[in-house]
Order: structure tokens, then sequence, then C-alpha cells
């Protein structure tokens, strides 16, 4: 059975994880993988929704950024993966990856990166008039 990402591809996976680790996945796995790369994709658009738009960069749309967006969602996707099936021996590679990953994920929301990711459309914005409409005539006498 193969795995169904929605944004990540296998070979994307493989970078971080032996393929066999993938290939032998039984269908429990699997549906777990899937899962677990949906979860990711709803952080990372919760870190990053304020700032960019998340529509683009979760399309297959080319961007500048993009390699960068698949190494934050395979960080966390392995260490998930690897937690799930070894909670107390997760290797610290995982462990430091995953975490650099969160900081990024934080600076970038924070605006101490700059990812060069699509930015939201501007959305024109309506002025709104404010003041003071009183008839000064009104209090002369």
């Amino acid at each position: 059975m193969a795995i169904n990402f929605q944004f990540i591809t296998k070979d994307d996976l493989e970078t971080r994880v032996f393929e066999q680790f993938i290939d032998e996945s039984e269908q429990e796995d699997i549906e777990a993988t899937e899962a677990i790369e949906k979860q990711a994709i709803a952080l990372v658009k919760s870190k990053l929704r304020k700032r960019f738009d998340v529509g683009i960069i979760f399309s297959d749309a080319p961007y500048e950024g993009r390699d960068l967006i698949i190494w934050a969602i395979t960080g966390i996707v392995t260490y998930r993966l690897v937690r799930r099936n070894a909670a107390r021996k997760v290797p610290s590679d995982f462990v430091k990856e995953y975490d650099e990953v969160k900081e990024w994920l934080n600076a970038v929301r924070d605006g101490k990166e700059n990812p060069e990711l699509p930015l939201p459309e501007e959305v024109e914005q309506k002025l709104v008039n404010w003041g003071n409409s009183t008839n000064q005539d009104l209090y002369n006498y």
C-alpha cells in the first residue's frame, strides 16, 4: 500500500528516514503517517497564516521557499513517526531536527526569519470616515 501524502512525497520523507521503513509499513502505520502529515501541515499553517499565503504554500504552485516548508513538514512527520513507534528511544538526531524546525517556525512567525514565502494578496481596505459632524451654526445666537 502506498502512502497518500497531501503535500510531501515519499522521496521527501526518504531524505530523513530509510526507504525500507516507509515501504514496509502496515495499513495502520500508513494511516498514522497520513494523519501525522495532516497534523504537521495544520501546525505549519497555524504558525505562518498571519504573514504568508498558506493556500499557495500548500498547493502545487512553485515558490522560492518551498524546500524550507518541505524540510519543516518532513522534520515534524519523521519525529512523530519515530516517537510513535519508539516513544522512549527517539534518537537525539530526530529530537534535534524537530527542535530546529519548531525554532525556525517560531522565528518565521515572529518575523525574525524571512524565507521568501508567498505573501497574501493585499486586501483593499475601505477608509472609514470619522470626525465630528456637529453644525457649529446651531450654537450661534
